[in-house]
């Protein structure tokens, strides 16, 4: 039997942060992770505002950046192939990189990690209060783990959080591909993000990594969990169109095959807090309606999970752990989703796609002044980004 203060189900960004956070304030914190590491995780690769920021607020972005590759801005294909450039700096790495290093710091601060153990379930008392996991090794060796708080950071497609309670909706907000791809060709400086096809409910792009090698990928937004676009059909429509997309790709070498994975957007299909036990990530569902991006918002979900189990030690109120709902709403992170919801709503609209698909990628800029532009709304201050996210 092992004993933690808290424990942190996946060694994704969204749970080494809170583990970087929870370690650094003194707590016992336990990582279990399923794969071992490092390992790759399906993802554009791409580092926007937001996870500079929450980077930059732990003291690791000086880190990454000596190891990611830079981008000085985005080329934004419109639905009817017009491009829009947007100047805003994004951090490209790939996962097996990032995860490496996050988890790294977090075992430096103090944080106990077993990888090659998935979660099966969290281990609930007689009253409803979780208090800890059941867990099996690859080896099929079952035990069981103690926590006072556990914190479930365990993916969009994950067996713990069906199992948790916390699962409202099973099928994913999206599905996405990607592989690497060598385009020596490709402007090094610029990713390409595309909504060209399937009315904005799809979109494309390419994120250069550095060294001519790129992360090229395509998904598509649910409608009531029915997949309605083929990927791979997707994909070669955006390959042989003849705008910014189709030609970064000319000339270019596929290197690795396709992946796929699901994605759960917008803070919906999951709650955020039972007694004794957090979601966090992209099991709380935290990928960007419209772009699918959520490094960064899995990143602080996961440092707002950390404060909010750290005060519940403090208090020994683990029984109601209202506080992390309250950090969501405070940090505006709902509001932030819920306007790239209302963004994809809007995007089927040609002449509103241009304008709303700069605000996308320019990092959350407040949504109303873009409506209001287009004539979709007031004119007034909308909601915003996490600090820093602009």
């Amino acid at each position: 039997m092992r004993d933690y203060d808290v424990i942190v189900a996946g060694a994704g960004p969204a749970g080494s942060m809170a583990a970087l956070a929870l370690a650094r304030a003194g707590v016992q914190v336990g990582i279990f992770e399923r794969a071992r590491f490092p390992r790759d995780k399906v993802c554009g690769d791409v580092l926007g505002p937001m996870a500079r920021a929450s980077l930059g607020a732990m003291g690791l972005l000086g880190s990454v950046e000596a190891l990611a590759h830079r981008c000085e801005g985005v080329q934004v294909v419109a639905p009817g192939g017009r491009v829009v450039p947007v100047g805003v700096a994004h951090l490209t790495l790939r996962r097996s990189v990032l995860d490496a290093l996050l988890l790294e710091a977090a075992i430096r601060a103090g944080a106990g990690f077993e990888e090659g153990v998935e979660v099966d379930a969290p281990l609930w008392s007689g009253s409803g209060v979780a208090r800890g996991v059941r867990c099996a090794t690859a080896r099929g060796v079952r035990f069981e783990a103690r926590a006072t708080v556990t914190i479930l950071a365990t993916g969009a497609s994950s067996k713990a959080l069906r199992k948790s309670g916390a699962c409202l909706r099973t099928t994913p907000s999206a599905v996405a591909q990607r592989s690497i791809w060598s385009l020596p060709g490709i402007d090094p400086g610029r990713v390409v993000v595309s909504f060209e096809h399937e009315g904005g409910r799809a979109l494309g792009w390419i994120a250069p990594l550095g060294e001519g090698a790129a992360n090229v990928g395509c998904g598509v937004f649910l409608e009531g969990g029915v997949v309605g676009v083929e990927l791979r059909g997707l994909f070669e429509r955006l390959r042989g169109s003849s705008g910014a997309f189709g030609g970064a790709l000319s000339g270019g070498r596929q290197e690795t095959r396709f992946e796929g994975a699901p994605l759960r957007c917008g803070l919906s299909g999951a709650r955020a807090a039972l007694p004794g036990l957090l979601v966090a990530g992209e099991a709380l569902g935290v990928s960007r309606p419209l772009t699918g991006e959520g490094i960064g918002e899995a990143m602080e979900s996961g440092r707002m999970a950390a404060m909010a189990a750290i005060g519940a030690l403090n208090t020994g109120q683990v029984e109601g752990l209202d506080a992390y709902e309250r950090l969501l709403e405070r940090e505006r992170l709902a509001e932030h989703l819920g306007s790239y919801a209302r963004a994809q709503r809007w995007m089927g609209r040609g002449w509103a796609a241009v304008p709303l698909g700069w605000w996308a990628v320019r990092g959350g800029w407040p949504l109303s002044r873009v409506e209001a532009a287009v004539g979709l709304g007031e004119s007034k201050e909308g909601p915003g980004g996490l600090p820093g996210d602009a």
